[in-house]
């Protein structure tokens, strides 16, 4: 029987069976195989169809697509034209503003409305820039140079990882009059370690994924015609081993590659410059998987988008290289109906956020002001950070201070553990200004003076919970079970626990109707039965214990996720561990650049970035910076509980 269209149709959707069992069938009938090809053509099959739509008007070189999923809008770069610009998706509204360079590229900062981290010819800067049409750009940070033995060489392509580390490399510049020396760019790790060269002898810097799944990050340097695979570290964002898992002279392809994604499944998207396509590669067995045809030669970039990060956005330019680009060559475009979805774009974290303090301690944060306040003991300060300004102010107490928590109804006033005090304390946040002590709540361990208060937090109803340690020998030991757990609320400062070593970490779990808690030397998580409408404890129990499992350095402070696992500082062990309190599991680990881990709370609009204190105390040897500040950690998938504020006792 010769091969028929709908034959055809069935040997394009891969069932190639089919084809062969109907071909053979002694009754099959032309019109059956015309009423399966419009039910296979009104289904969401394969034959779904591709739509390539304009967005905006062309640029000279447009790169760098980021998807924002918190403003539902695509930003991206252009590059020659030295702009950063906006589309928003639902309104179709596209506003651009100018910087001071060329620019390869614009990420979202985590947690700082109006945010981003661009690069700008050898630097990486945050900016703030509120989105409209020509409007400012200020300049608040910036973050390091590169490259800065090659003058002819400026920042291309641009992404974070999945913890919010920032991947970028640099390309030799090829504009008219300037000499073409190739192999003079580098590719560069920016993070709370500072900028960190990971290759170099690179000339144009393009595409960049990474799947955690294989454990792989994927990069083009565009001369070699390939695409590299290293092994990846999520942990410490460190690449290894690298090697070529797609060649596209080998595989015939028109065009270089530049810029790339990667869609859930793990296929890699490439856009192919002088090519007029983007290709989809699967990288583990090295072969074209589909080819999406772009309406202009040079398409430089692309990246997933869209409600259901369904749709794949393209930028593309128009250089004349020995012939005119005529529009739509250069406009921004997205392509619909692919059947793929991809990751969301992560926004960069700048973790740190502070410079050191000696000891950083009790981390909250406040929704209303959406700012974070924590307090450096020894130096006898309290501190307030806004993120979506970078803002960060201190002022001085007359006592060591272990914590400090706002108080309902009061925008200024917050209850601080003084010494051995609770106090409650006007502050209006001003850098340096003065303190007022509004009142003077209780005093413990009186029969204890050398003692003072350690951490504080307040539970689900807005009572205090705070313990006290003994004396600190310059040795680093304590003086063992002087301490006591305390509870403040309207029946006054109740002891709750007594012989305690150095009172640390408290969380609550409603659902479990559970209290966890760390005394440091015990080397373990408690946790007991929690009356929400009493704030009383009982039934102590053990849910983890760190040195039967090994960990590397003392439990310290802790918050607690949505989902009821534990986020715990580990003094000494550079790292915050993840603990399922039901299973005694450790989920995850997070490297912090610092030895002495003190505290975490989760904070930011979502409540899904994690604050990190840290110290930098002189025991047996010299913390240098960055030890001592404070850090926020994001792309971690979670989120955590608002902390809740410090109900004032009613008598």
């Amino acid at each position: 029987m010769p091969e028929t269209s709908h034959q055809l149709l069935l040997g394009a959707l891969g069932d190639d069976s089919a084809v062969y069992a109907l071909s053979k069938w002694p009754s099959f009938d032309p019109l059956f195989a015309l009423i399966l090809e419009f039910i296979l053509k009104a289904g969401n099959g394969p034959l779904m169809s591709v739509s390539v739509q304009k967005i905006t008007e062309p640029l000279l070189i447009g790169e760098g697509p980021h998807w924002d999923e918190t403003t539902q809008a695509l930003y991206f770069v252009g590059t020659n034209e030295q702009t950063i610009h906006k589309y928003v998706l639902e309104t179709g509204v596209h506003t651009k503003t100018t910087l001071p360079g060329r620019v390869g590229f614009i990420i979202p900062v985590e947690g700082a409305t109006d945010q981003f981290v661009v690069g700008v010819e050898h630097n990486f800067l945050i900016i703030n820039w509120d989105g409209e049409e020509g409007s400012d750009v200020k300049i608040i940070k910036e973050l390091g140079e590169v490259d800065q033995d090659s003058p002819n060489t400026f920042l291309n392509d641009g992404k974070a990882d999945p913890r919010g580390r920032l991947f970028a490399g640099t390309m030799c510049d090829m504009g008219p009059g300037v000499e073409f020396i190739p192999e003079k760019g580098g590719f560069y790790r920016l993070d709370e370690r500072g900028v960190t060269q990971l290759c170099d002898k690179i000339t144009i810097s393009n595409g960049l994924a990474w799947d955690l799944q294989e454990k792989a990050f994927y990069y083009i340097n565009t001369v070699e015609n390939k695409i590299r695979r290293y092994d990846y570290d999520v942990e410490t964002g460190e690449i290894s081993n690298q090697r070529h898992i797609f060649d596209l002279k080998k595989n015939k392809m028109t065009g270089g590659p530049d810029g790339m994604t990667i869609d859930t499944d793990g296929y890699l998207w490439v856009a192919l410059f002088n090519g007029s396509a983007v290709i989809k590669v699967d990288p583990k067995i090295g072969t074209v998987v589909d080819k999406v045809a772009i309406p202009a030669e040079q398409v430089t970039s692309v990246t997933f988008g869209g409600p259901n990060l369904d749709i794949l956005f393209v930028t593309t330019a128009r250089f004349n290289l020995g012939s005119e680009q005529e529009p739509p060559c250069g406009a921004t475009f997205m392509v619909t109906g692919l059947g793929a979805k991809g990751h969301p774009n992560m926004s960069v974290s700048v973790q740190k956020v502070t410079e050191p303090v000696l000891i950083g301690e009790g981390p909250h944060w406040d929704e209303q002001t959406q700012a974070l306040y924590f307090v450096s003991i020894d130096e006898k300060t309290i501190h307030k950070y806004v993120p979506e300004t970078g803002l960060h102010t201190k002022t001085t107490l007359h006592g060591r201070v272990s914590f400090i928590i706002s108080v309902e109804g009061a925008s200024d006033h917050f209850v601080v553990g003084l010494e051995r005090q609770f106090v409650i304390i006007k502050w209006d946040g001003g850098d340096g200004s003065e303190v007022e002590i509004i009142k003077e709540l209780a005093e413990v361990d009186i029969e204890t003076p050398a003692n003072r208060l350690n951490e504080g937090k307040v539970d689900p109803k807005g009572r205090l919970f705070a313990g006290t340690m003994g004396q600190m020998a310059p040795t680093g030991e304590f003086e063992k079970e002087k301490g006591s757990l305390y509870r403040l609320d309207d029946r006054g400062c109740v002891k709750i626990c007594d012989k305690i070593n150095v009172s640390n970490g408290l969380a609550w779990d409603m659902k479990e109707k559970a209290f966890y808690y760390i005394d440091s030397i015990d080397y373990k998580i408690r946790r007991y039965d929690y009356d929400v409408e009493t704030g009383d404890i009982s039934n102590k129990s053990y849910v983890y214990d760190f040195k039967k499992n090994e960990v590397n350095g003392g439990p310290d402070g802790m918050t607690i996720d949505t989902e009821g696992n534990l986020w715990v500082a580990i003094f000494y062990g550079s790292c915050v561990l993840k603990v399922d309190p039901r299973s005694g599991i450790i989920l995850d680990k997070v490297d912090i650049p610092a030895k002495q881990i003190t505290s975490v709370t989760f904070g930011g609009r979502n409540l899904d970035t994690l604050f990190v204190t840290t110290a930098s105390l002189n025991i047996g040897e010299e913390q240098k910076p960055p030890c001592g500040a404070i850090f926020m950690v994001t792309g971690l998938g979670v989120k955590g509980h608002p902390n809740v504020k410090f109900k004032l006792p009613a008598n």
